[in-house]
Parts: structure tokens; sequence; C-alpha cells
């Protein structure tokens, strides 16, 4: 089994980005969806716009039109007209939004990355259908890490779907906006100088104050699936130097650097700056009760904890219940979905873990 060996350091400086605080968004959501879509209301003549109030994820639909070409006139005629009307749309909706002075004031001065990455474009055809209805065009992001390297945002993604004359049908938004970045110091295994990296450099920009915000209780999410840390074999796949982006139903504060080594859920993590952190819950059962243990990685060691419960067959009426803020709760015996909430006390760096757990009485 081959592991990155984390006893030998090296130190250096590496960009962290603080998040734009999910409650400005919020707050501003009539006010972006004018900006963007010139909308009256989140619910404007059949289009929809929505800021999830736990990441800040944005989705805009046109529901008069989307599904609705069937003959398929209009569209685009190749792939690169559409990702050049894609780009053209994020450019004009940063330009709508830092006109806005309300907006400005409140910190917002843009919604999407300036440089993205295309990940796919390709026309889409319903099913029993010969024509297609619109084109999708997916961005990726990649940051600057320090003025050589940069490192792509796992889990950002940004849909566009163009229709007939170019009209932008829906959008669905993986990301959200910087408020800051500024320099930590990177303090990881000499194992990292073979990570792999995007290619293209960007000047480091002029570091600012990172911002805070403080856990929000977050949404359940009822398909949960469980993350079981192990003993991981990965052989020779090579180790990724990233930023994390979490999930829509995870608060999150920081984009910091993590080392990934293995594949999706499989992954070896490790923090690769003081604002990274890593969480899992174990579980252990004894005296007839479920013990929960937080194993946290990374950051200055002072953590804020906070645990939620529900049970899958009484979570429509009973919700999620808060179950304790130690490094370690109890439970009856039963079947569970269990959320841990972690900030660190030193950054404000917030991770969520999530777990199924199951004890017999």
């Amino acid at each position: 089994m081959h592991q990155i060996d984390t006893s030998v350091k090296h130190v250096r400086s590496t960009r962290v980005y603080a998040l734009q605080p999910v409650s400005s968004l919020v707050k501003n959501e009539r006010r972006l969806a004018a900006a963007l879509f010139g909308m009256r209301s989140l619910d404007d003549q059949g289009r929809i716009f929505r800021i999830s109030p736990i990441s800040g994820y944005l989705f805009y639909c046109d529901q008069e039109k989307l599904w609705k070409n069937t003959a398929g006139r209009g569209l685009p005629t190749d792939r690169l007209d559409v990702e050049r009307t894609g780009r053209g749309f994020l450019e004009n909706a940063n330009l709508s939004v830092s006109c806005d002075r309300v907006l400005r004031r409140e910190g917002i001065a843009a919604l999407f990355p300036t440089d993205v990455r295309l990940l796919w474009v390709g026309a889409i055809v319903p099913q029993k259908r010969s024509r297609p209805d619109h084109w999708l065009c997916q961005f990726g992001v990649d940051l600057p890490v320090d003025r050589e390297r940069r490192a792509r945002v796992d889990g950002a993604k940004i849909d566009l779907r163009i229709g007939a004359d170019r009209t932008m049908l829906a959008v669905s938004s993986r990301w959200r906006s910087l408020q800051g970045d500024f320099l930590d110091t990177e303090t990881i295994g000499i194992e990292s100088e073979d990570a792999l990296y995007s290619d293209a450099p960007l000047a480091v920009h002029r570091p600012r104050p990172a911002a805070t915000q403080q856990i929000e209780k977050p949404f359940p999410a009822l398909a949960a699936e469980a993350s079981r840390p192990g003993d991981l074999s990965h052989g020779d796949d090579p180790t990724e130097y990233l930023y994390s982006l979490a999930d829509e139903n995870a608060p999150q504060t920081h984009l910091a650097p993590f080392l990934f080594r293995g594949h999706q859920h499989h992954a070896e993590q490790i923090p690769a700056s003081t604002y990274s952190l890593c969480a899992d819950i174990l579980q252990r059962g004894s005296n007839h009760k479920l013990e929960l243990l937080a194993v946290v990685r990374g950051g200055s060691g002072r953590y804020e904890y906070r645990w939620y419960y529900w049970e899958p067959h009484t979570v429509v009426e009973a919700g999620m219940a808060a179950l304790g803020t130690g490094p370690q709760v109890n439970l009856s015996p039963g079947i569970y979905n269990v959320v841990l909430l972690v900030r660190d006390l030193a950054t404000n760096s917030v991770i969520q873990a999530e777990r199924s757990v199951h004890a017999e009485a």
C-alpha cells in the first residue's frame, strides 16, 4: 500500500479563498434575479430563480421555453458558438451585478468566475424526438494556488442550457462567489511535489482578509450515503492537489486545498493548509447504546462540534433534532442518519460529515 508520507514536511505559501456569505446572497435573491434575468419576482411568467440557503448555489429555469422547441429551430449551429454564448452570458451577468450599487455595498461584485474551464458541450435531444431542444454547456473552475500553480475546484460546475436565438433557458451553478483571498502556510508531505495541478498559471491576487461565517443547521439529505474511513490501497494512483467545494446541503466558509489519492468515495484526503479540515464519524456500540465519535484532521485542533440526527421513517413528521456539542455523543439503538458539523475556532473553517448508523437493541 502506497501512503503519503506526512512525516516529512515542507513549508510554503498557498492560497485560501473566503466564500461569499450565503446570508448576503439570499438577502439579495430578488435583486440578483432582476440583475441577471430582468425578473420582477422569483417566479415571473414561468421563470423561476432560487439560491440555496445553505450552499448559496444558484438555479434558474424558463419553464415556458425549456423542452418546448419540438422542431429544433433557431439553435446555435456549432459547439464553438455555444461556448462563446455561454462565456458571454457569464461575463454579462458579472457586469450586471457589478453595476448594481446595492449589491456592491453587500460585497457582491460578481457571481461567476472570470476564467472558467470548458468541461462539455453538446446538443440535447429529448426522448422520443429526433431534433435537439437546446444545447448544454458545462464549465468547471480552476483557481490559482500560488504564482506558478493552479488547482481545479472539485465539485464546482456551471450548467448552461442555451435555446433558440441563443436564449438562456436554464442555469444550474454549483459555485459560490468569492469574497476574498489570502495567503496561508502550506505544511504537507514532501510527496505533494509530484501532485497533479492545472496547467495555466495566473498571477496571485492582492491578498484580502478572510471573512467568517457561523455554522448553520443543514438540510437533511434523505438519500445520504455513509462515509467510512478505513485502510485504503491506491496502488500507483496519482496524487491530485485541488480545492473542494461541498455539497448543496453542506455549509462552507472557505475554499481550502487538499491532496487526494484514489477515486471517488475511496479517496485518501489530506489537508494541505491550516484552513483545510477533514471529518469522519466513527461508530461503536456498547452497553445497549450507540456511541458516535468525531475524528477531525487538519486545522488548529481547537474545534466546535454540533451533531444532528433524524430517523428515516419519521423525518417528515419529526424533522431533524440536535444531538450534542461534544466530540462524542450517544444514541439509543436504532437506525439513524447523523450529521456532524465542525468549526475550527482559530480559522472559522467549517466541515460537515454525514453517515447512516445502525445498532441493534
